[in-house]
């Protein structure tokens, strides 16, 4: 993903809308072997000038801008979700449990991503819900096709960027659930989080800000972490695949980048 040539002023901007202090520890820089871009898109000839924080606050701001202009256009509330990036040394406690019912504690080389709809987020005196775990190391691995301990077979910045678009797209899933009363159970609940990745992609798209291989990658990305057969919680490589396509591209019913074929196709 090209990344803008503001992107050194993200940092202010994003801590205030997760309503979180932004860690000035330093953090792995993006990885060698990485076909990543410098600020400006053009390739550096030096090494890489952002380092794994930056690409993911950067898209996480990118995310809010799109997502939250949309439910303005549309008559919702402005959505409101916290994030965390997680550094070495700086495990975070969540409300949520993990798969054996445990209270989730998430290191810095947790090897998945996480969405909470029970962690809080205070602003302004305010408390909201919803927060996207992010583990640092395990980030950085996806751009050398790592993507949470499974091969991906187009490795790029952009696993790391869909991932960061999937968990988003599950608290935007939430705030549209809360005003309409639809929301989605079982595999739905991950395949519409595809799908409304693929929205948010499509529009990022249009601006410029993906790469030639970018939507390769988010796909492969994808295709890593399926289900490997019928009955998972997350979906088929197949399944997987047409929801960020539905989502990218729309159907004979929809327009691409809309969010009610994602709705009509998963919202149960």
């Amino acid at each position: 993903m090209r990344l803008k040539s503001a992107l050194a002023l993200a940092t202010a901007s994003i801590a205030a809308f997760a309503g979180l202090g932004v860690s000035a520890q330093a953090v792995p820089a993006a990885p060698p072997a990485a076909q990543v871009r410098s600020i400006g898109g053009e390739t550096s000839s030096t090494g890489y000038s952002y380092s794994v924080q930056e690409y993911l606050e950067f898209t996480i701001d990118e995310l809010d801008q799109d997502w939250s202009e949309w439910f303005r256009q549309n008559g919702y509330s402005t959505p409101i979700v916290g994030y965390v990036i997680v550094e070495p040394g700086q495990p975070f406690q969540s409300r949520c449990t993990d798969e054996g019912g445990q209270p989730l504690l998430v290191t810095h080389n947790e090897p998945n991503a996480f969405y909470c709809s029970a962690d809080p987020v205070v602003i302004d005196g305010v408390t909201h819900y919803g927060m996207i775990i992010l583990p640092v190391t395990t980030m950085q691995q996806m751009w050398v096709g790592n993507v949470a301990n499974k091969r991906s077979q187009i490795p790029g910045d952009f696993a790391a960027g869909i991932v960061v678009a999937h968990e988003f797209a599950h608290h935007i899933v939430d705030e549209l659930g809360a005003a309409t009363g639809v929301r989605p159970t079982g595999k739905n609940n991950e395949l519409i989080a595809d799908c409304m990745a693929g929205v948010w992609m499509r529009a990022a798209d249009e601006r410029g800000l993906l790469t030639d291989t970018d939507l390769q990658e988010a796909s492969a990305a994808l295709v890593a972490v399926a289900d490997p057969h019928e009955g998972g919680g997350h979906g088929t490589a197949a399944e997987r695949l047409a929801a960020l396509r539905l989502g990218y591209a729309g159907n004979a019913q929809y327009a691409a980048a809309t969010p009610a074929a994602c709705f009509a196709a998963y919202g149960r």
